[in-house]
């Protein structure tokens, strides 16, 4: 990085010997254009837009953006899990999995009991919960997710959920309930 500040140090000073007339800058106040203000000014600028450039490149893990929401959770068996979602897309079907170990995964999934979900409250109307079939029509490659079901509504609805899980490993299971954004907010 300091290299490159030091190339663009150089060019500054290139320019300023281009846009020099007789000796003085062609602005109004006629300071040279390279004056110890500017040269910081433009270091800062420099600066700034290496460190945008830095942040921008880091990697995410796989899929996390498509996730709009996660909130953590703890499984017990039987015991129902009630998580609230807090703006729907309005524009698709958000799905909602579970992140959580593969056996802990295998163990809520090997069994003649089902998963239940549960449409608690939401404030509009409109809401539906559809397609619950734990395991299947993963549509985002999210990483350890597990589809659950999908949930629909108004934009920026608000939802509240009830999940029982009657097959879960004894005891305290930690896990991340994951929704997802919808095809139409990750564009084209």
């Amino acid at each position: 990085m300091a290299s490159l500040l030091i190339k663009f140090r150089d060019d500054a000073k290139i320019l300023s010997e281009l846009f020099q007339v007789k000796g003085k800058c062609a602005n109004i106040k006629n300071r040279p254009l390279y004056d110890p203000f500017m040269r910081v000014a433009l270091q800062l600028l420099a600066l700034s837009f290496l460190v945008c450039v830095d942040s921008s490149c880091k990697t995410q893990p796989t899929g996390e953006g498509y996730v709009s929401e996660k909130t953590p959770i703890e499984i017990q068996g039987g015991k129902p899990v009630t998580i609230e979602i807090y703006s729907l897309s309005g524009n698709g079907e958000n799905q909602v999995g579970v992140r959580c170990s593969p056996e802990a995964w295998s163990s809520l999934t090997n069994s003649t009991e089902s998963i239940t979900v549960r449409l608690k409250s939401s404030d509009k109307r409109s809401t539906q919960i559809g397609g619950i079939s734990p395991g299947g029509g993963r549509l985002w490659p999210v990483e350890s997710f597990h589809y659950l079901f999908y949930i629909s509504g108004e934009y920026h609805t608000k939802a509240s959920v009830e999940i029982t899980f009657p097959n879960a490993p004894l005891g305290v299971t930690p896990a991340e309930i994951i929704v997802c954004k919808t095809p139409a907010d990750t564009g084209p």
